[in-house]
């Protein structure tokens, strides 16, 4: 059984790691399914995705690491939020293993990995033994908005945890309005070019995905389950993604 517990104590102290050493990880082989390996729930269940171990760090030329992950999925509604999902708890699983971690949104693997059955590369995570700390403190090791700038309704443990999740050049995109035991999430309009530029790569809505991995994983720890859907509306300055119900 997942210890959801230990997963969740993550949350607090991973860093994204962009400095490796050269030792091996020996389970980390080419073509590995990690969400097999690693039991990686999916945010949306009827989405299809692959996360798998790519022949060689260098097919997307990261200069990091000999170890490189490829996100895979449809292009359907919810792909990319779900990848996030589904990545962010990867990191977690690896972090509690000493093995560091990286987003890297705009690098792509060759040709020959992509997959033959339709499923489309989203983006790539360096990974391996850090070379420095894998650890950060908290609260203080965090760069993040107040936990006031992110929750619209209702401040818990559980929109804590969202806040601080990783995202691309750290533009914290999320908006949590909690009702009861329900978490509507947002993703809040871009405000500059950068905002723009990571919309039109959909990286803001992989953010989303991370956030919302944050608040399940917590949630699980804490003995609920949570349900996923998407069926609310926007607001007027921001996109709505997903509903978190727990029970």
């Amino acid at each position: 059984m997942k210890d959801y517990k230990k997963l969740a104590s993550a949350i607090y102290e991973r860093q994204s790691v962009r400095n490796y050493s050269d030792k091996k990880i020996d389970f980390l082989e080419d073509n590995t399914d990690l969400v097999q390996k690693f039991d990686l729930a999916p945010l949306f269940k009827d989405v299809r995705f692959k996360a798998v171990m790519l022949k060689n760090g260098e097919a997307v030329k990261n200069n990091r690491s000999d170890y490189c992950i490829g996100f895979f999925s449809d292009e359907t509604g919810g792909g990319f939020e779900n990848v996030g999902f589904i990545g962010q708890q990867l990191s977690l699983e690896l972090h509690n293993l000493g093995i560091g971690t990286c987003w890297w949104g705009f690098k792509k693997p060759a040709r020959e990995y992509r997959t033959d059955d339709g499923l489309k590369f989203v983006i790539s995570m360096s990974a391996g033994y850090p070379e420095g700390t894998l650890i950060r403190k908290y609260p203080d090791g965090f760069v993040r908005k107040p936990l006031k700038e992110i929750a619209l309704c209702g401040q818990d443990e559980y929109t804590e945890a969202v806040r601080l999740s990783p995202s691309a050049v750290n533009n914290q995109p999320w908006l949590v309005e909690k009702r009861e035991n329900t978490y509507n999430f947002y993703m809040a309009k871009p405000k500059n070019l950068i905002d723009r530029l990571l919309v039109i790569n959909n990286m803001r809505k992989i953010d989303m995905g991370i956030g919302m991995a944050h608040l399940f994983i917590k949630a699980k720890a804490d003995g609920y389950n949570v349900d996923f859907k998407a069926d609310g509306q926007n607001l007027s300055d921001a996109l709505y993604i997903a509903t978190a119900t727990l029970f």
